[in-house]
Formats: structure tokens, C-alpha cells, sequence
């Protein structure tokens, strides 16, 4: 037992003395790992030393180089390397476009070659005669076509005289009807304007008419300022003039429900001015008077003209036909 106690004595002591050695060499391992960091650390640092120093090499060689070509390049002007480049792709342009002028160039001598050659072939062939013909032709035509502008304008000119008188006659028969017809005091009378000239092309005339009324020498427009009975005794009144004036022997008098929206004075000058134009009319064996119109006082008044002597009454019999009945004046 005694040996076994000192054995394990000794163990212990080694255990013990094991123990202290490790704790020593772990501290002796911390201390060198911290040494190889700084060995890294300077290292890197020499290696970064090294680099600058090999960059600052190159800088001092770049500006060495800068300054033999600012020496080399003294007083010269270093705007037109800027322009170098774009001279450059102007120039190969311009060639390029030279190039295909010069093919061009060919084909139209070839063209112009193969022309003048037709055109011996046709002079060969009589074509100079024949272009002397037509040339004859030509001048002829022209010469036809400034005569008959000349007519046309002519023409133009005569009928905007004939154009002028005309609605000068027009315009003093409306005056003197409306007159005798109308019975208000706020218009005294109307007349047709005309507004126009040339065309664009300066060879036709167009002209705008109007209808005006006129009260103490002012003149306005009567649309949209005249009653419905104006409107329709103006449009009468315009109508019996230009057939006054321009068939002075026309055959037909056509009016449909002409009283409509007339008062019934006016409508009494209405049918004096009717019996009027029927006096003048009835030595003319072509005249025919027609009225429409469901005016029962309007008839009557019309029979008070001497010359008019019937009328004919359209109705609806039982049977649901129409019939045309002859109705004398009493």
C-alpha cells in the first residue's frame, strides 16, 4: 500500500507538473500567434510600400512623358484635333458620295449617248417635220385660247352690266310694291343687296345677296329682325319682281297659302296689287293666275278683281275621294 500511495504521489506531482507546462505553452502559443499578426501586418504593409512605390514610378514616367510631348506641341492649336475626327468621317463621306456621283455620271453619258442617237434615228425619219407641225399646232392653239379668254372675259364684263341693271330694275319694282302693299310704319321699304366680285382664280364672278330693310335711310338685314309675316311678304313682293323683270311676258302665276301670317291690311294691299298685275296681264293670252290658299276672307277679297270671275273648291266628299268644284263670284 505504502508503494502504491508513493506511486501515486509521483503521478500526481507529474499530473501536476504537466498541468503548469501546458498553461506555460498555451500562454508561449498566444504570444506567438499575436507575433504572426504583426509579421502579417508588416507584410502587407511592406507590400503596400512596395505598390506605391511602383505607382509613384509610374506617375513620375507619365509626367516625364506629358512634358516631352507639351514640349513637342508648343504653340500648336488643339482645336483641330478635336475637328480631326469629324473631318475624318465628313471626308470619307464626301467620298463615298463622290463615288456614287461618278456612277451616276456614267450612266447619264450613257443615257445621253443612247439619246442623241434616237434622236438621229428620228431626225433621219422625218421627225423634224413632224415637230414643226406640231409646233405650228401649238402656236395656233395658243393664240385660240388667249381669243377666247379675251371673249370670255368680255362676256363676264357684259353680263356683270347686264347683272347691275337688272337688279336695278329688280330693286325699284320691290320698293314701289312693298310700298303699295305694306301697311306699317316701321320699315319703308326693302331692297336686294349684292356683295362679291372675282373669284380666286380671277376669271368668274360670285356675288351674295341679301335682303334689307331700310326706315329713315339706316339699312339693316331682315334676317332675324323681321316678323313672319314680313319674312313672307317680302319673299312675294321679291318674287313677282324678278318675274317682272326677267319674263316680262311669263305666262304663270303661281302663289301657295300666300296670306299666311299677314294682317288684314296687308292682305287687302296684297290683292290690290294683284289686281294690278292682273289688269296689266289679262291682254296676255298665255297668262294664267293660280292661287292656293284656305283664306276664305282672301277669296273673297279676290273677287272684288274685275277679271276674275271663279275659283275651284278642292274637298272630300263622303266617300273619303277628293273633288274639285267650280265656285263663281256673286
Amino acid at each position: 500500500m505504502k508503494m502504491f500511495s508513493e506511486l501515486n504521489d509521483k503521478l500526481s506531482d507529474k499530473r501536476k507538473q504537466i498541468l503548469i507546462d501546458e498553461s506555460v505553452l498555451g500562454k508561449r502559443r498566444h504570444i506567438l500567434r499575436d507575433e504572426i499578426a504583426k509579421q502579417e501586418l508588416n507584410q502587407r504593409d511592406l507590400a503596400d510600400n512596395l505598390k506605391l512605390r511602383g505607382i509613384q514610378t509610374e506617375i513620375e514616367n507619365c509626367e516625364k512623358e506629358i512634358s516631352e510631348i507639351a514640349e513637342k506641341t508648343n504653340g500648336f492649336n488643339m482645336d483641330l484635333l478635336k475637328e480631326k475626327s469629324a473631318l475624318a468621317a465628313k471626308e470619307k463621306q464626301i467620298s463615298k458620295e463622290r463615288e456614287q456621283n461618278r456612277g451616276k455620271m456614267h450612266a447619264h453619258k450613257d443615257r445621253l449617248k443612247q439619246c442623241k442617237q434616237d434622236l438621229q434615228d428620228m431626225i433621219d425619219q422625218g421627225i423634224e417635220k413632224t415637230y414643226k407641225e406640231k409646233y405650228y399646232q401649238l402656236t395656233v392653239t395658243k393664240a385660240m385660247s388667249k381669243d377666247i379668254k379675251d371673249y370670255y372675259m368680255a362676256l363676264e364684263k357684259c353680263l356683270l352690266e347686264f347683272h347691275k341693271e337688272k337688279m336695278k330694275n329688280i330693286n325699284l319694282i320691290v320698293r314701289e310694291m312693298w310700298r303699295k302693299i305694306y301697311r306699317g310704319n316701321d320699315i319703308d321699304y326693302i331692297e336686294i343687296k349684292t356683295d362679291g366680285g372675282l373669284t380666286e382664280d380671277a376669271d368668274r364672278y360670285k356675288y351674295n345677296y341679301r335682303v334689307v330693310q331700310c326706315k329713315n335711310g339706316v339699312e339693316i338685314d331682315m334676317r332675324g329682325r323681321c316678323s313672319a309675316g314680313q319674312k313672307l311678304l317680302a319673299c312675294l313682293i321679291i318674287r313677282l319682281a324678278l318675274a317682272e323683270t326677267f319674263s316680262t311676258r311669263f305666262g304663270v302665276l303661281a302663289l301657295d297659302e300666300p296670306t299666311t301670317n299677314l294682317d288684314q291690311e296687308n292682305i287687302k294691299y296684297l290683292c290690290m296689287a294683284l289686281n294690278e298685275i292682273v289688269q296689266e296681264r289679262m291682254a296676255q293670252k298665255n297668262f294664267m293666275f293660280i292661287i292656293i290658299t284656305h283664306d276664305k276672307e282672301f277669296i273673297t277679297s279676290l273677287g272684288h278683281i274685275d277679271q276674275v270671275s271663279h275659283y275651284y273648291e278642292v274637298s272630300r266628299n263622303g266617300k273619303g275621294k277628293s273633288e274639285v268644284k267650280k265656285v263663281c263670284f256673286s
